[in-house]
């Protein structure tokens, strides 16, 4: 009788030692994963703010837009909005539950091309039969073409782009082309002419990006021959 509470006893320390270090493990790991998702946050509100606010201030800065034209200050109020609305998200409860919507690609890209167009670059859009998708959809492939445009923009060396978005079944194709300078993808600094690296920004605002929604881009350019920027959801 001894010997077994004695057993007994050793079991049950075990099984309280292995249940305090699970216990501490979950602990661990969801410390791990939540720093994770904030790391994930800070990135996707550092690109954002590099598509927009940094893109605007840039433009203004080097001297290419006269900061009191009309477009540029609806387009600096748009941001200002932004701005606001980055800072209260977090403070917001119907924030997650707005972000599972879905809402019209067509409305998203829209904006993106009217954002350039409030610093000066024309562009011809054509939309056509594109469906709904979840909003985080919708944002990423609205950044990747203000992206593209903003490279158009600053490195292509034309004044003009062209975008093309149609659905593909449930899914969207979506293409950027400029008839510009182009560059070489490979080249040290992104192959720009003045070495600011494009194909940095290509990397990280869009690749990197279409991959996060589960896409997929594609990237066709060589100097002097323009540039095609394709992005596709789902890849």
């Amino acid at each position: 009788m001894l010997s077994s509470a004695v057993m007994a006893r050793v079991f049950w320390w075990y099984l309280r030692r292995q249940g305090t270090q699970l216990d501490e493990a979950k602990g661990r790991a969801l410390t791990a994963e939540a720093a994770r998702a904030r790391q994930a946050e800070r990135i996707a509100h550092h690109r954002a703010l590099h598509d927009t606010v940094l893109a605007t201030l840039t433009t203004i800065a080097a001297g290419r837009v006269d900061a009191n034209a009309p477009l540029v200050r609806e387009r600096c109020a748009r941001e200002a909005a932004y701005l606001r609305r980055l800072i209260q998200r977090e403070d917001d409860p119907e924030a997650a539950r707005a972000e599972a919507a879905e809402v019209a690609v067509g409305t998203a890209l829209e904006e993106a091309v009217h954002s350039a167009e409030c610093l000066g670059l024309k562009v011809t859009a054509q939309y056509r039969e594109l469906p709904a998708v979840p909003r985080p959809v919708a944002t990423a492939l609205a950044a990747a073409v203000s992206e593209a445009l903003n490279n158009v923009r600053c490195h292509a060396e034309t004044g003009q782009a062209f975008l093309t978005a149609v659905g593909v079944g449930e899914g969207v194709s979506v293409t950027v082309v400029d008839r510009g300078a182009g560059f070489d993808p490979r080249a040290p600094g992104g192959g720009t002419p003045d070495g600011s690296g494009a194909g940095t920004g290509l990397r990280r605002s869009i690749h990197a990006r279409l991959a996060e929604i589960g896409g997929q881009s594609e990237i066709d350019s060589a100097p002097g021959e323009g540039t095609s920027v394709q992005l596709r959801w789902p890849a």
